[in-house]
Parts: C-alpha cells; structure tokens; sequence
C-alpha cells in the first residue's frame, strides 16, 4: 500500500503485524530521550542507542519483537530479536483539518504539545481505523479501543486523545453520551472537561446532566451550576470531591439543610461554609481534624483557642506548621506554659521559638522528647555554649539524641568546629557518649588512651584511626566488645587469636542470645574450633531464645 504520510505509514506496519512503541516517557516504561537523559545524570554505563533502549527498557517488560516507534521526525521499524531497524522521515503533523482542531483546542487546554504519532497508533491499533478520516461511530466502536490488548503498554492509551477520533454525531447520541460517561476514569481533569465541552448543548438539561453526574460525579465541575440540583447527585459529587460544592446549584448551596449533610459527608467543605457554619466549634475542630490548613479560615475569634490550635499545629508540619505558630499572638508564642503542654502532646515547635524560649534548657530538653523534632538544629548559640560547659547536662542532652558534633563540627547550625578539649572528650567517654574521629582535632588521632575509650564506645570507629593501633591487641578487643561483628572483619592472623575469638563469642550470646552463633563459627579458624573451651562456649544456652 502506499505510504504517502504518518498515518498511512503506521497503518501498514500494522497491517503488517508490528507493535507500536511510544518514544516518549510515560507511566509504562521510560522513554528514550529520558533513558539519555538518566546516562548523563549517572545512570548506566553508556549511552543507549535505539536498540540499546528498545533492549532495556522495552524488552524485559512486554513481549514485543518487531516494533515500530517514532522519534525526532523519523518513523524507526525493525525486529528487536534480530537487532535490526530501519527508519523513513515522516512529518510530524496533521493532515485532518478537523482533528486539527480539535488538537489544537486540546493544546490550548493543557497548556502543552500533542504527541501526534501516538494519536495515531491510538486511532489504528486500539481502534482499527482505516484512513485519517475514520472515525469512531457508536459507543461499541469506542468500547472495543477501550479494551484494546495494548491498553497501558505499548501505546500511551489515554482517555483524552481517544476523544479525538470520536464522530461529532454521536455528541448528541445520549446513549452513547451516557455510556461513555461510564468508562471515562476521571482521575485527569483535562479528559472530563473535554468530554462536558463536547456534548451538544440540545443535551445539556438538568435532566440529562443528572443522569451523566450518576454515572461520574466527578463531571460536576465542567457543567453549569444550576444544573447540578438533584440533592443526592450533587451529595455525591461533594462525597467525591469537596471542591465541587462551588459546582451545585444555588438553590442547593443556600439550602442550610443541605450544607450541613454535605458538611457531615465530607468536613473538607468547610471553606464553603457560612460564617455561622464556620464559627460552630464543633464544626471547626471536626474540619481541622481533616485538614490543618483551614485554620487560615477560622474566624478569629477561633484562632487563639488552644485546642484548635493544638489540632491545627498536630495534623501539619514544616512550612505549614510555622506558618500557624506564627500566626499566634505573640502572648501565645510566649506562653510557655502552652508551649510545654503541645511539647507533651508530641507537636514539635521548640525551632519556632524566639531566641529567650529557645534558650530555655527545659524547653529543649522537653522538645527533644518530641517525636520527630529536629530541635539539635535550632539550639541558640548561648545555650549551646552553657551547656558545654555543665557536663551532667551535656551528657543528658546527647543521650537524649542530639549528635556531638552538634556542638563542635556543624558551623552551619553555629558549632566552633572540631573539638580540641582533650579533657572535655575525656569526660565524655568516660561518661560512655559516642564520640567519631571526625569531631576531635587531628591532635588527638595519634592520643592512644583517647583513641582507645573512643573505640570502646563505638567499636566502628576502629575504621578511623591509624593501621598500626589498628592491629594492638587492646584495640580489637576494645572495638569487639561494642561492635560483635567486627571479629568477622578481621584477618586470619587476629581471628587465631584465642582472646580475642572467646571476647567475640560471648560478645554474640550476650546481645544476640544464640542467634548468630553459627554465623559466627564460620568465621573462627579450625585450630579453634578444636579447643574444647571454644566448643563449649558455641554450645547453644539452655532455654535462651
């Protein structure tokens, strides 16, 4: 046949048995600019070609052999078995000048392109149409595309540009209207105003809208108001989307009755509501409790209610949640009793305080109990120098979570840098606080009796001190006794060593009861599996778990 443009072009490799593929990314696989795109962003160890990406991307997902895809104003076929492809160039356009219109008031719609080839391969694979000026008659036409076997692999089945091929008689067709309204999914808006927009206006009665509205209540949106006046219909439409209570008529939206079951169906109308509404403390906290950001909308007089704001403040975060606490009054941003008691409530907000709350050692203490507080980073530079210097407190406010080189590494959140007070961190490990290499000055990597209690606090940090100390005795014992795998780690010379075996094994029992025990074993040299100590001590204990 002949192959005079795009469309006849896609057409014959149809007929010829080829699978169409989109080039373009989408929900089904990844397109292949976007797999160049993902090499050049560190992804893969070359750039793909055609074949590469009809390969790895295609391939494993969706048993296509001979394909046919378009890209960059090329028609590419082939077989990807035989990694072989030819290409013809085919102007990306449109010869219809109805489905041109059509695309362009798409276009106009979602402020974006229309990936022509891919309309195409929609109108020929999934609905069989013949010539560019076919078009789908009746609802079964449309039916048979819409369980086309390629719907959600090969080609980018969508709702929207399926409408494209539809006859402009079958706008005024209500059982094909009413059918279709049925299949539409309704989760792209652009597909639903589309389809409203398209109905012959003769159709668009409150009778007949009614019956589409039963069919999708997410329609409401794109039809006239005062068309939406079935209260059950215009109930479920708010069921399914709050927004769509601007959608129904004004003899519904004014109905006190009505707004209350609409608000009982779904709280997120509350910004619909009427001062009266939105004033009843009942409503308001029940609404706060769906969504934190109507707290905008209370009336003020609401505002500085502390269980509204306890709500509000629980059910946000980050930007949102200061932007409520900020809205306070600023008696209630001072109120440090206030403050304490939605602390306790697990609504973090010590990082929203001014600077003489903040440097309230209670308060951070309080804070830190906070369920997902970020409260290290927003420690004020004079509570942080106090603190360092009372040494009981330093070491709660670390147990409590907050990171050591909070104080000294993190110039950024207002550290000095790396600790160079050899007689502070020696407290400290005394005290058993973690301590990494990283958070003391170069001075002290070399400081063996330092190195040492570092090590047995975090046995990992074995990994960051010299080779030399790395290889002591005391070193690997210390690193074992708070880190049980390390025995692993080490080389056959040290794990001969009957010590440091025996230190390695009760290490395991002690935190790991018996499991791991076999693990272990494998490790340990068969000399000392010999030993008839270490065999006792690799005997499961009586009754452990």
């Amino acid at each position: 046949m002949e192959k005079n443009n795009l469309f006849e072009a896609l057409y014959y490799y149809k007929d010829q048995g080829y699978t169409y593929i989109n080039s373009n990314h989408c929900d089904c696989h990844t397109g292949y600019d976007q797999a160049v795109a993902d090499f050049y962003e560190g992804c893969g160890d070359h750039e793909p070609s055609y074949l590469d990406w009809l390969n790895e991307s295609i391939a494993p997902h969706y048993e296509i052999d001979d394909f046919v895809f378009y890209h960059n104003g090329l028609l590419f076929y082939g077989s990807i078995s035989k990694s072989d492809y030819n290409y013809d160039s085919y102007p990306e356009d449109v010869d219809d000048t109805e489905i041109l219109e059509r695309i362009g008031s798409i276009e106009e719609m979602i402020e974006g392109d229309i990936d022509y080839p891919g309309i195409y391969a929609i109108a020929i694979w999934n609905f069989g149409l013949e010539k560019e000026t076919d078009r789908i008659m009746n609802l079964a036409d449309f039916t048979k595309g819409y369980k086309s076997e390629n719907f959600g692999l090969s080609i980018d089945y969508q709702d929207l540009y399926s409408l494209l091929f539809v006859d402009r008689k079958c706008w005024s067709d209500t059982e094909f209207v009413l059918g279709l309204s049925k299949l539409i999914s309704g989760y792209k808006t652009e597909t639903l105003k589309y389809f409203c927009n398209a109905i012959d206006p003769a159709l668009k009665t409150v009778e007949f809208v009614t019956e589409i509205l039963k069919n999708n209540p997410n329609m409401a949106e794109f039809f006239p108001a005062e068309l939406n006046v079935n209260r059950e219909v215009a109930l479920n439409s708010i069921l399914s989307d709050a927004n769509n209570f601007k959608s129904i008529s004004k003899k519904l939206s004014e109905d006190s009755e009505f707004i209350k079951e609409a608000w009982n169906k779904n709280h997120k109308v509350y910004p619909f509501l009427p001062e009266s509404m939105k004033a009843d403390y009942v409503i308001a906290l029940r609404s706060l409790n769906e969504d934190a950001s109507f707290f905008s909308l209370l009336p003020e007089a609401l505002k500085t209610d502390k269980t509204l704001v306890k709500t509000a403040m629980k059910k946000s975060s980050g930007s949102d949640r200061k932007n409520i606490f900020d809205s306070l009054p600023e008696t209630m941003r001072r109120d440090e009793a206030f403050i304490q008691e939605m602390m306790n409530d697990s609504i973090s907000c010590y990082e929203f305080l001014d600077e003489d709350l903040g440097n309230n050692i209670e308060l951070l203490k309080l804070g830190l109990q906070t369920k997902f507080s970020n409260c290290d980073y927003y420690i004020p530079q004079a509570l942080r120098e106090a603190i360092i210097k009372d040494i009981p407190t330093l070491k709660q406010v670390l147990q409590m979570g907050v990171s050591f080189d909070t104080f000294y590494k993190k110039r950024e959140y207002g550290g000095t840098g790396e600790c160079n007070d050899r007689e502070l961190i020696m407290k400290l490990l005394d005290l058993g606080i973690i301590i990494k290499t990283y958070d003391i000055t170069k001075e002290f990597h070399t400081d063996e009796a330092l190195l040492l209690k570092l090590v047995k606090n975090d046995g990992g940090q074995i990994r960051n001190i010299p080779e030399v100390l790395q290889n002591k005795e005391e070193f690997i014992l210390a690193a074992i006794s708070s880190w049980r795998y390390y025995y692993e780690k080490l080389s056959p010379k040290h794990r001969k060593n009957k010590k440091i075996a025996i230190l390695a094994i009760n290490k395991y029992k002690e935190e790991a009861r018996n499991w791991g025990i076999d693990e272990i074993s494998k490790s340990i040299p068969k000399a000392l599996l010999e030993d008839t100590e270490i065999q006792e001590l690799l005997k499961p204990t009586q009754g452990s778990e």
